[in-house]
């Protein structure tokens, strides 16, 4: 991670090196609100009940849950035991202070996923709202596909950037492929389905004509830009590759193709009623 040991490749142990590519596979890109339309939280303020474990561990120890989010809000450059000493620190000696400290957490995490500034400047928002507004980022970090209660962020990253996918893809894409499209066409392909195809299709050596139409859709879905060229050419010149990435796209978008299917991707995002799944279609658009 830091600049000056990249070339001293002597001078990191391999566990390190290891858990540094892992972060720097799994870090989601930063939004810059001057390239991207700034996005609505996907629950409310006050949506504290939609969680009540969360809940109830901010309500009696918000050390817990504020540390557990600002460790994956840093990518790990910050502890879940460091911030969590320091926020209880804090809220003994100056509550000003504390809330400076907390709404830090609040910004950065917008950055990450270009959240509104909403209801008001996050400074208020922790002073007003302050057990509220933990409960809502620790809840934004779940609905995008991080979990905080497991422990830290090389636990989160490990679990988003799972090599598993890139070995069942090596061995046998048509399951990568089958999960990723039933999600892509929302439920209506279903994993056994489009697996069979695929199959069928790889008999005849042609698999690349029907698997390119689910990266189109992909890219439509969340407005991809087409590249490194058409889809079609990426699908003939790296198949496996391009399988890989369209699934580890869903994952940084907060879908968990592994487990069974759309439906329970689409419950598990939308548990305690937020709203959106998945940005809207822009087909029109696009297809002109």
């Amino acid at each position: 991670m830091c600049p000056h040991n990249v070339g001293n490749s002597r001078s990191a142990p391999p566990a390190a090196a290891a858990a540094a590519a892992v972060v720097a596979a799994a870090a989601p890109p930063v939004l810059a609100p001057a390239d991207y339309k700034l996005n609505e939280w996907s629950t409310g303020l006050c949506g504290c009940c939609e969680d009540s474990s969360s809940c109830f561990t901010t309500c009696f120890c918000p050390f817990i849950t504020f540390g557990q989010t600002a460790e994956i809000v840093d990518r790990g450059t910050t502890s879940c035991v460091r911030a969590g000493l320091v926020y209880g620190l804090l809220a003994l000696v100056c509550c000003p202070c504390l809330t400076m400290y907390t709404c830090t957490s609040r910004r950065k995490l917008r950055i990450m996923f270009g959240l509104k500034e909403e209801p008001c400047a996050d400074y208020f928002v922790h002073s007003c709202c302050h057990l509220c507004a933990i409960c809502q980022e620790y809840r934004e970090l779940q609905n995008h596909g991080f979990d905080p209660s497991v422990a830290g962020w090389l636990a989160n990253a490990d679990r988003l950037n799972r090599g598993g996918a890139s070995l069942t893809t090596c061995c046998c894409p048509f399951i990568t492929f089958g999960q990723t499209a039933e999600i892509i066409d929302r439920g209506n392909t279903s994993c056994v389905r489009a697996g069979l195809v695929y199959c069928l299709l790889a008999v005849v050596g042609c698999p690349c004509l029907y698997t390119c139409t689910s990266r189109r859709k992909l890219r439509i879905m969340f407005e991809l830009k087409e590249e490194p060229c058409a889809d079609y050419l990426v699908h003939c010149c790296c198949h496996l590759c391009a399988i890989c990435q369209e699934y580890r796209e869903l994952q940084n978008r907060g879908f968990d193709p592994s487990i069974a299917g759309w439906l329970a991707n689409a419950d598990r995002l939308n548990r305690g009623g937020a709203t959106p799944m998945a940005p809207p279609t822009m087909a029109t658009p696009m297809g002109r």
